[in-house]
């Protein structure tokens, strides 16, 4: 996930192939796109690190689909960078009706940063 400061998603009881896309069009700009469909590996187990559980199994195990975007731009060549990290996770049954799942809707994440070389 970007940025390091988005955590709900670990690596742990979690099945989630993807597809990433990068591009650099010139030296100053660089981008990615990551979209992830994620699984419960055993639906009666908590899910990742999120702590959603559902004992019985019954509200499944497909947990979601994510996308993750990263924009960079050297806003002085080798010495200012710009960088923006998007990040939507569309929660899928398990995330939506276990017992224990949180009532808000869809995961939004976004971050700004400015990383100075000296």
């Amino acid at each position: 996930a970007p940025a390091g400061l988005y955590n709900a998603i670990g690596r742990a009881n979690l099945v989630t192939p993807g597809v990433r896309l990068e591009a650099t069009p010139n030296k100053r700009l660089d981008w990615l796109v990551v979209y992830r469909a994620m699984w419960a590996d055993a639906r009666e187990d908590s899910f990742s690190t999120t702590g959603v559980r559902d004992a019985g199994g019954l509200s499944g195990s497909f947990a979601g689909n994510q996308v993750e975007v990263r924009l960079r731009y050297w806003l002085v060549p080798d010495r200012l960078r710009f960088e923006f990290d998007g990040l939507l996770l569309a929660k899928g049954r398990l995330l939506r009706e276990a017992p224990n799942a949180p009532a808000k809707g869809w995961t939004r994440y976004g971050s700004f940063n400015l990383t100075a070389v000296f």
